[in-house]
């Protein structure tokens, strides 16, 4: 190698070198692991939750279900309360359903379109004392959320196969087409 060669093979170790320190500040700076996983509480040591994990499209088990800190969305499981379970529907017949788990209260746009965020899915996502209510506004999307009881326009998720209590009526799948969510869930009527 020729002292041309030398010098050129220098300044491309000392340019990688700074890129790595420059890309490391930057993971740092956004507190991610290096997968595109964020750190929970900006602590380097607090425990790895994904910013989106995908639920796949009309798997065959997408839900309701769970407990206080996990719930079935599709093919995959959110971190509750970090995660909502975003649904999207694709307007063909029969309707298809596609789910992804996401940190914060925006839903990505999922297939045609996003038609649910689900923060609960039933009685069993809430703490005691509170239902799962969901709600569609102006916009289309219905939100589901633990609330003490839920309000005028708004309805009570629930679980047909945990047995879930109703507030009022009983559980059914029969007009979850209201809300836009597949027929594995359930409302009060």
């Amino acid at each position: 190698m020729d002292a041309a060669q030398q010098r050129r093979m220098d300044i491309l170790m000392r340019a990688s070198l700074a890129l790595l320190v420059l890309l490391t500040g930057c993971r740092q700076a956004l507190d991610l692991d290096g997968y595109g996983v964020r750190k929970e509480g900006g602590s380097p040591d607090g425990p790895m939750v994904p910013t989106f994990v995908d639920g796949g499209t009309d798997p065959p088990s997408p839900g309701p279900g769970g407990n206080t800190t996990a719930m079935p969305c599709g093919a995959a499981t959110c971190v509750l309360p970090l995660h909502q379970c975003c649904i999207g529907g694709y307007s063909m017949t029969p309707p298809f359903f596609t789910f992804a788990c996401v940190t914060g209260d925006q839903c990505p746009m999922l297939a045609d379109d996003t038609i649910a965020g689900l923060h609960c899915s039933g009685n069993a996502n809430c703490a005691q004392g509170t239902v799962c209510c969901i709600r569609t506004p102006a916009m289309k999307t219905a939100f589901a959320r633990c609330q003490m009881s839920c309000g005028a326009g708004e309805a009570q998720l629930c679980d047909a196969k945990a047995g879930d209590t109703c507030i009022t009526g009983t559980c059914k799948s029969d007009n979850i087409s209201k809300w836009g969510l597949p027929p594995s869930y359930g409302v009060c009527e």
